[in-house]
């Protein structure tokens, strides 16, 4: 799919200029090409294009869900400062380092091009001797040069604007713009240039600003690395350019919320896990037994570290919410299985035989509930369907954590119940 420009009555704030072409590119995953490769042997090709001035941008959308969801590029670098011209020399300085990393594509600034445009500077001293304000002069001259929508023209119950300004060839001369007539509250015509001075020149098409100052923002896509590798390569460029006076350098993209889930989640799960112990101290009437049963939770984070480390999946938001997530799906098993077991003592069973008993009774429902749930999510773990690659990381650390808390589980929560039970018996502890 093509697009060159955006339709006028688009109002988006990515929307196209009249000088911007968008190529969009579906990868069939059938193929055994990923996005990165395709891109990559995309640049190789035309490595030796003449552009003619044009330039290339790649933005890489594995899927419209993460597209949607992603809130940007993975290397987000945020300049802020007063002025354009240094923010604009920065920025190049910034894009041309980044283009020297070969893990680093799709690079692009919010530098808008600079667009031809007509000043009218008003002498405001002159102004006043003809009674005439600011405002007035602005107006007339904006009407001449871009036009005012003095009425509508209906057709077939359709409505079309009747735009009245200067014509074509008069509004690209300056000559024609002086010539232009003002009427003073004295009853007097003044034209423009006794007033104002009209010159060509150019401007910023945009200014962005970012907690009240001018911000340019230079993205880059990742590729061939893992996203804390290419920020640890960025940071090192950033270093050289810190000192600049009155102007801040500061990284954002991935890496800024990753610091900000761990920031915000880890509360969260500290919470978790306070809400959980409370409500199991209240069903088992105990402060020990949920104790044992929250062993659970340090043994999921083994196998998600372990699991990450063999796919080969960086550290992420999705992965630290996956964390919080999982703290209260590895507990069941503990639950169930301490649970039957102090049914049995209850009934009178000798202490080793309940948690023999228990745990060989408890040992089908607890393996069939954990492996539905592992099957469950293999097929997002292994990137089989389209749009995985969001919820891939969530479904890898389900199943490394539920994985090898399970199995560790079932030896160590009735080892553990042992030695604290027998403890309990001899210090005549309940």
């Amino acid at each position: 799919m093509v697009n060159v420009g955006s339709a006028q009555e688009e109002e988006d704030i990515d929307a196209l200029a009249s000088h911007q072409a968008q190529l969009v590119v579906t990868v069939d995953p059938s193929k055994g090409f990923s996005t990165n490769q395709v891109i990559e042997k995309f640049q190789s090709l035309i490595k030796n294009e003449n552009l003619e001035g044009g330039h290339l941008t790649y933005v890489l959308m594995d899927s419209p869900l993460r597209a949607a969801l992603s809130g940007g590029a993975p290397i987000e670098v945020e300049i802020k400062g007063p002025d354009l011209a240094r923010l604009k020399y920065l920025s190049n300085e910034i894009e041309r380092k980044f283009s020297e990393d070969p893990h680093l594509f799709g690079i692009k600034s919010t530098f808008a091009l600079a667009s031809k445009e007509t000043r009218v500077v008003v002498d405001k001293d002159r102004a006043a001797a003809f009674q005439l304000s600011v405002s007035d002069i602005a107006r007339t001259a904006l009407i001449a040069i871009r036009g005012m929508v003095a009425t509508t023209f209906k057709e077939g119950g359709k409505e079309t604007d009747i735009r009245v300004r200067l014509r074509q060839m008069d509004r690209e001369n300056s000559d024609s713009i002086r010539s232009l007539s003002l009427r003073s509250p004295q009853g007097t015509t003044v034209p423009l240039d006794a007033v104002a001075k009209v010159m060509p020149g150019m401007g910023a098409s945009e200014i962005r600003h970012l907690d009240q100052q001018r911000t340019v923002v230079v993205s880059a896509e990742i590729s061939g690395v893992s996203t804390d590798k290419a920020i640890q390569g960025v940071k090192k460029i950033l270093t050289q350019y810190r000192s600049s006076r009155d102007y801040t350098i500061e990284l954002g993209g991935e890496s800024q919320r990753i610091a900000e889930s761990f920031s915000s989640l880890k509360y969260t799960f500290i919470l978790a896990i306070l809400l959980i112990y409370m409500i199991m101290a209240g069903e088992f009437e105990s402060l020990m037994q949920p104790l044992i049963i929250m062993t659970t939770v340090p043994f999921s984070v083994i196998g998600v570290a372990f699991t990450l480390f063999v796919t080969n999946t960086p550290l992420s938001s999705v992965v630290v919410l996956g964390v919080v997530i999982l703290a209260g799906i590895v507990v069941n098993n503990g639950i169930v299985l301490i649970d039957h077991i102090n049914v049995l003592r209850e009934e009178g069973m000798d202490l080793r035989e309940a948690i023999l008993t228990g745990s060989t009774n408890r040992l089908r429902p607890i393996l069939i509930t954990s492996l539905t749930t592992i099957l469950g999510v293999l097929p997002m773990v292994l990137g089989l369907g389209k749009g995985d690659e969001l919820a891939q990381p969530l479904a890898i650390v389900t199943f490394g954590g539920i994985f090898v808390s399970t199995l560790l589980t079932l030896l160590a929560i009735p080892l553990l119940y042992l030695e604290i039970a027998q403890w309990q018996k001899k210090k005549g502890v309940s």
